[in-house]
């Protein structure tokens, strides 16, 4: 069997990352190929319910995590701490999810590179009174660095290009809400405006990371979501060792 092909989304909150995973793993599955989801989202929800490794491992870091970020009053601490959780659970997925998956040939499909909840979290630390600024920079620097790794990179990097002000859009008319986490609520500023604002500066930072990494660059921009589906389809068609559909 050829080996598989590991595809991971990066975007901002509401760029629609989900959407398009789901859509491209429904069109990958009809044609026959297996496709297993591993997004943090998914792999945490499997967590609550099964056991042994690395199950046991995500569960506490899912629960540990949320506990520390939604803390009161809120900490840069814990915040910091919330955030870096992350990268050990990307880890743990990287070894003992996605590996085996790509080893039997699946394409294992994530719309949630551990980059972008890093960088929201250590950001939204900067805005924060305390004395942690300089620690979050150059904790940036280091999960950048981890994450440039071969081994972290995944075959196809897409990233979704995303207007805040659209997102913000989507996610009201969707869910009828801001989650507390999207924004600077943490740091006394919420709201649509403060969801413009703080995204647009972690879109910048996200943009210029998969630009650095080569990965492709999917402009969401109120276009149909059969259109980015279909270049992301085109991106794992045309990958040089290609799924056998």
């Amino acid at each position: 069997m050829k080996p598989g092909i590991y595809v991971m989304m990066l975007g901002i909150d509401g760029s629609g990352k989900s959407s398009v995973a789901t859509a491209l793993r429904e069109r990958l599955e009809a044609a026959g190929r297996e496709v297993v989801d591993v997004g943090i989202n998914t792999m945490y929800s499997v967590a609550q319910s099964a056991t042994g490794p690395p199950w046991d491992s995500l569960r506490a870091i899912s629960d540990e995590g949320w506990r520390l970020y939604l803390r009161e009053p809120p900490s840069q601490a814990a915040i910091l701490t919330s955030g870096l959780l992350e990268l050990a659970a990307h880890y743990l997925i990287r070894a003992e999810v996605i590996g085996p998956a790509l080893e039997r040939g699946a394409v294992a499909i994530s719309d949630s590179f551990c980059l972008k909840n890093i960088v929201r979290t250590l950001r939204q630390v900067q805005h924060m009174t305390g004395d942690l600024s300089p620690a979050a920079d150059a904790l940036l620097d280091g999960v950048r660095a981890a994450l440039s790794a071969a081994y972290l990179q995944p075959d196809i990097g897409i990233f979704l290009d995303a207007d805040p002000a659209l997102t913000v859009r989507w996610r009201l008319a969707q869910r009828g809400r801001i989650d507390s986490y999207e924004d600077l609520t943490v740091a006394g500023h919420s709201g649509r405006d403060a969801f413009v604002k703080f995204n647009a500066m972690v879109a910048a930072e996200l943009r210029d990371d998969a630009k650095k990494w080569g990965w492709e660059v999917l402009p969401v921009d109120g276009r149909p979501l059969a259109s980015t589906v279909s270049a992301a389809l085109d991106l794992v068609l045309k990958y040089p060792q290609p799924p056998r559909i």
